[in-house]
């Protein structure tokens, strides 16, 4: 009988085989490492997403929306690294004409916790915060932390917003805004408060180096006509005499007999200057300076104030105590008075602008 033969015993069969099979094994290496490496991938992408949600107690953060970028400031300060804040106004944004897209509206009613000015400041932005999705007590408006004596009067029997124009009464702002957000943020609330008092303590310096600045103009010299009546507070705190073409919200156009009544006023008292505001039309200071030119009385207008809104985030003037330094630095070289060059202010001070 015949043998068969055994199909592998071959010299060649047998190299076949063996080819084969390092093929298989290869080909099981590369996708076990290829599906070992993705799931390595998507754990680490998991984890940094996760670590940089977390605050420093190992909790999700919380997402804070503010209005305005002076407030985007402090707040931002306050929480540290401890929630995510986000400001909708940017710069040279106005607050009173701002109108709030679909988007807005989503990103504050999802925010956990909503800091605004209050006052009538975000006029149109109204009944979207009305309209908050949550517990109320989750939104802060500034102005109302404050004592109704500190604040001034605006026309049709409302209060002037422009609270964060003195900076003494911003830092007690700063002081009550951090006792809310502690409240709201517990775990947080030591943080919190250490925070808060060292930036109350630049602010005492940035309030004393401005008056400082105010007391060098002469006091006759101490008038500023601006494009609109924002620098209230202002001049009350730092003994300044304040005029606007417009009142206190710019949703209306001053009328001729505005425009006329500051061009008497600059003919009378010899008004060395005149102030455009960064988030204002220029039109109406532009018809004053005009006016008063026409009566052969030249007027300073090189001059730009930052009044509802700060400068741009990579400039000196980007923060609020930038902000402030520019409005003080400009307005005492406007009206015939210096720039102190002493003081904490010193070390990282903004070159001032006009």
């Amino acid at each position: 009988m015949q043998r068969l033969q055994n199909p592998v015993n071959s010299p060649n069969d047998r190299s076949q085989v063996r080819f084969v099979a390092a093929i298989v094994v290869s080909l099981a290496m590369f996708w076990a490492a290829l599906l070992l490496g993705g799931c390595n991938h998507s754990a680490a992408t998991s984890a940094g997403r996760s670590t940089q949600d977390l605050d420093s107690s190992g909790k999700t953060r919380k997402k804070i929306v503010t209005t305005t970028g002076m407030i985007g400031d402090m707040v931002s300060i306050l929480v540290g690294p401890d929630a995510n804040v986000e400001t909708i106004m940017g710069p040279g944004v106005d607050p009173h004409l701002f109108t709030p897209s679909r988007s807005v509206a989503v990103k504050l009613r999802a925010a956990d916790i909503v800091v605004y000015n209050g006052l009538h400041l975000e006029g149109r932005l109204g009944d979207v915060l009305a309209g908050r999705d949550g517990d109320p007590k989750n939104t802060i408006a500034i102005g109302e932390t404050l004592p109704h004596d500190q604040l001034i009067d605006a026309d049709a029997g409302v209060h002037d917003p422009h609270i964060w124009m003195d900076v003494s009464l911003w830092s007690e702002a700063v002081g009550n805004v951090s006792r809310r957000l502690s409240e709201l943020m517990p775990e947080h609330a030591d943080a919190i408060a250490v925070r808060a008092s060292k930036y109350q303590a630049e602010l005492a310096v940035l309030d004393q180096w401005g008056g400082k600045a105010m007391e060098s103009i002469p006091e006759s010299q101490r008038i500023m006509i601006t494009a609109h009546d924002a620098f209230r507070y202002f001049g009350r705190r730092y003994h300044v005499e304040v005029h606007g073409v417009q009142g206190v919200s710019t949703i209306s156009d001053a009328a001729i007999r505005d425009v006329n009544r500051l061009v008497d006023l600059i003919s009378s008292r010899n008004v060395p200057a005149v102030f455009f505001e960064s988030s204002v039309s220029e039109r109406q200071v532009k018809a004053i300076v005009e006016g008063a030119r026409k009566r052969g009385q030249e007027v300073s207008s090189d001059w730009v104030l930052l009044s509802d809104s700060m400068g741009a985030a990579d400039t000196p003037s980007g923060n609020y105590i930038g902000m402030m330094r520019h409005n003080f630095g400009t307005i005492a070289k406007a009206l015939g008075g210096t720039v102190p060059h002493d003081g904490p202010l010193q070390a990282n001070a903004p070159e001032i602008e006009g």
